[in-house]
Order: structure tokens, then sequence, then C-alpha cells
């Protein structure tokens, strides 16, 4: 395995590793972990005053969404998505079957886990987060099929299209429920735009 960038760098080498080591995990320990630990450790020392206003302003911009007692889930998803990346990066030189059966399982957990607690404050959130996890279980569970080389094309095409009928359904869910949340919002803030948009 070689630098996609540089094929003259040989993965897990001495250059490679000297800057792995030296710079991406330090920087990955420290903004990936690290300071969202940080933030983190201050909501929850904050938790009594979440139903304050200065507790709201403060962090809005984390919590905007969420039920009350679920006030943590943007953290939750953060390092979901963390741990994802890190399975995809640091395991290339693994087995491919192997890195996404693993990515697989991490997501059937968290599905599991979303379907559970359903964080978020409204009913068509917590639709579209259910629905982002099925999309991404539906393509990366079509996708361990080109790692089958004795596949036809055919089959192939049909494997595709799958995993394109699955993200369309995600946008087109995505766009339908935004379409309606911007026409909320309009019709709050600016009345006549919204009039003239909607006919």
């Amino acid at each position: 395995e070689y630098l996609n960038e540089d094929l003259g760098i040989q993965c897990w080498r001495e250059e490679h590793t000297v800057w792995v080591t030296g710079l991406v995990i330090p920087n990955l320990l420290i903004w990936g972990i690290a300071s969202p630990a940080l933030i983190l450790t201050s909501m929850i020392r904050e938790k009594d005053r979440r139903k304050t206003t200065e507790f709201f302003v403060k962090y809005s911009y984390l919590i905007n969404g969420f039920k009350p007692s679920c006030y943590y889930w943007e953290f939750v998803i953060l390092y979901r998505k963390f741990v994802i990346a890190a399975l995809v990066v640091f395991l290339q030189t693994t087995n491919k079957q192997f890195q996404a059966l693993l990515v697989l399982g991490f997501l059937l957990l968290f599905l599991q886990v979303q379907t559970k607690t359903q964080p978020f404050f409204t009913k068509s959130l917590n639709r579209m987060e259910t629905r982002s996890l099925l999309s991404s279980l539906v393509t990366i569970y079509f996708g361990l099929y080109f790692l089958q080389n004795s596949l036809s094309f055919g089959f192939r095409l049909l494997v595709v299209g799958f995993i394109i009928a699955a993200q369309s359904y995600f946008f087109v869910y995505w766009g339908f429920h935004f379409s309606i949340a911007l026409r909320q919002y309009l019709s709050r803030t600016n009345p006549k735009l919204f009039r003239k948009w909607c006919c």
C-alpha cells in the first residue's frame, strides 16, 4: 500500500509512520477526542441548569433540536463519525471485507441505539436520522458484493441500482422535509416572501 498523493512513500513504513505518529494522531486526539470531550464535560457539569435561558444560549448550537434528556446527543453523532472515519483510514491495509463488516456492525449498533432512544425533538428528525443510517447500511452492505471478483456485470449493475435507490430515497425524503421547514421559517420571518414563494 502506497500513498495516493506520493506513490514513492509506502504506508506504515519509516517516513509515513513518523508523520502519522508525530502529526496526525496528536491532532486527532486533540481536535477529534479531547476538545469535544471538554465541551461535553462542561455541559454535564451544568446539566442542572439546562432548562435555563443562559444554558440554551451558551450551547444552543449543540443542543437545538434534541430532547432535553438527550442534550449530549450531538457528541454521540460526532464520535460515531469519528470512529467510522478511523476504521476507514487506519484499517486500509487490512482485509477490505473485514473493514466493511466492522463499519456495518458499528452502524447497526447505532441504528439500534437511535431507534430505542429517539433523541430528536420531532418525529420527522428522528425518522430522518434513522433513514440516514439505513441508507449508509444499504450502501456498505451492497458494496461488499464488489469485493467478489466473480460477479457478473449485470449483477454489479443491479447492486449499483440498489445503492443509488437507497441514497436517492434519503435525499428525496430530506428535500421534502427541508422544504417544509423552509416554508415554516419563511412564514414566521418573512410573510411577504412566503406568500410570493408559495404562489
